[in-house]
């Protein structure tokens, strides 16, 4: 009985923390199109070169079924709890970088960072929202594209306030929300539960194997 009631127990406070981290985290992404005039003045690329810049944000995401595949199988509380301090970190320093190297670089980190925290949060939500998962979600989302208007508009103030070089400055909300999360999650197991069946049915190749196509047509649409 008592564990019914916890799965079907909507707990707003830890939705409202995910969906918070989730805003917080994908605002400093955003950066990079305002950074990006910026950064062709300061270390000056190509627009070529530039036109690749969101390519090094991005691909990691390809990663995906091999960060999924693992996160089912151990827990992920400290990928969420340190991702978004590491995204905050890598894209408030872009402006620091003096080369396109360090600048791709640093856009890569950010991207696996990005990439490892948006797996293991839908299932947080799924634990905390109980029955009401469409609503838990919904939270989380929008948390994700309000973040798509803020990131430009925070980071312009930003550059209002200090010298590009000095943007570092915003990785502590970051930082912050990171600090409040290992407060919160520190003892919360993330852990996909699977079925022996699911865990037995051939693993990550024989998913991938499965869905080339899907994965093919998904590789093309992403470059």
């Amino acid at each position: 009985m008592s564990k019914q009631l916890e799965r079907v127990h909507f707990q707003s406070g830890k939705v409202g923390i995910i969906a918070f981290s989730h805003f917080l985290h994908d605002i400093y992404p955003a950066f990079l199109p305002v950074m990006l005039p910026l950064l062709i003045d300061k270390i000056g690329f190509s627009l070529t070169m530039a036109g690749m810049l969101p390519i090094f944000l991005r691909f990691p995401t390809l990663f995906n079924p091999i960060i999924g595949n693992f996160a089912d199988r151990f827990p992920m509380r400290y990928v969420v709890i340190f991702t978004p301090a590491i995204t905050a970190i890598a894209m408030s320093m872009t402006g620091l970088a003096e080369s396109y190297f360090v600048l791709a670089l640093l856009l890569t980190v950010a991207g696996f960072s990005s990439a490892l925290y948006h797996l293991p949060t839908p299932v947080m939500i799924k634990r905390a929202a109980g029955s009401r998962l469409g609503t838990g979600m919904s939270f989380y989302m929008t948390g994700g594209e309000l973040a798509r208007s803020a990131g430009p508009l925070v980071i312009m103030l930003g550059l209002e306030i200090w010298p590009m070089e000095e943007t570092y400055k915003l990785m502590f909300f970051g930082v912050a929300i990171s600090a409040s999360l290992y407060y919160l999650i520190r003892r919360d197991s993330i852990k996909n539960k699977m079925s022996k069946e699911k865990a037995k049915s051939g693993g990550i190749l024989a998913t991938i194997k499965k869905l080339k196509l899907f994965y093919l047509y998904l590789i093309g649409f992403v470059f």
